[in-house]
């Protein structure tokens, strides 16, 4: 199966038409395509950081295809490096289906050390077995995931304005059904200081919980579940709304 793929960024370099095709076969998920396109790189393109196409995110028109995913036949795709910003390399966000794996704890804490940091702050929330008086039993979560992803990028970049560098930060949330006990989200902060660890940890899970298009099912032992009210994705919107009318009442 011959897959066209779109390059963008540093990519481009790869080919001055700024596209590839490489033949794969049929079924394969995105994970092999990307070792794919690394080996076609490392093999044609050598000015191209090795580490650079797998870094980078695998799209179709529609969405963020994540690497268990299937390469979908007849589709080109596009592959998207870091974007400018804040430092990507120091940025990780992910959206982990729990049928396909845990939220790594161990890993995060990996990807933020660094030599030049005495401060790691972190924040993991887990599934617990009771919320508002009633026993539960687990929890499914259903998020919007390219707009997901691109929000908490975007957080990374306003932590960075926050805190200042040197920062390496790490957001992870979890889909699908969870168990008690299981984590359901994952941010850590690494910095020199712990100040400013404190600080990014703080404001990337605050961001996280009041922004992102993310929504919680609890399930109860009693058989029932519900959809958990939070935070209107449209309020701040509303609020600018409102304050915007007020100001032209005040003009008349």
């Amino acid at each position: 199966m011959k897959t066209r793929i779109a390059l963008y960024g540093a990519l481009r370099e790869a080919d001055a038409s700024g596209h590839v095709e490489l033949d794969v076969p049929a079924g394969s998920s995105i994970a092999e395509l990307r070792e794919r396109l690394a080996t076609y790189l490392a093999e044609h393109a050598q000015a191209i950081p090795a580490g650079l196409v797998r870094r980078s995110a695998f799209a179709s028109a529609e969405e963020i295809l994540h690497d268990h995913r299937t390469v979908p036949e007849g589709v080109e795709l596009a592959v998207l490096p870091p974007v400018s910003g804040a430092d990507m390399d120091d940025l990780h966000v992910a959206v982990v289906e729990r049928r396909i794996a845990a939220l790594d704890v161990v890993a995060a804490l990996d990807f933020v050390g660094d030599p030049r940091f005495g401060g790691i702050a972190s924040f993991v929330g887990r599934v617990r077995d009771h919320n508002v008086g009633r026993v539960v039993t687990g929890i499914s979560y259903d998020l919007f995931e390219p707009l997901a992803l691109h929000l908490f990028r975007a957080i990374g970049e306003r932590a960075l304005a926050e805190v200042g560098a040197p920062l390496k930060l790490w957001i992870a949330h979890a889909k699908g059904d969870l168990a008690i006990g299981d984590p359901a989200v994952v941010v850590v902060a690494g910095t020199p200081h712990r100040d400013e660890a404190f600080r990014a940890c703080r404001l990337a899970i605050e961001a996280v919980k009041h922004e992102a298009p993310i929504w919680k099912q609890e399930h109860y032992v009693d058989g029932d579940s519900a959809w958990s009210e939070g935070c209107s994705l449209c309020e701040e919107q509303r609020e600018a709304e409102r304050h915007d009318h007020a100001g032209h009442a005040h003009g008349h």
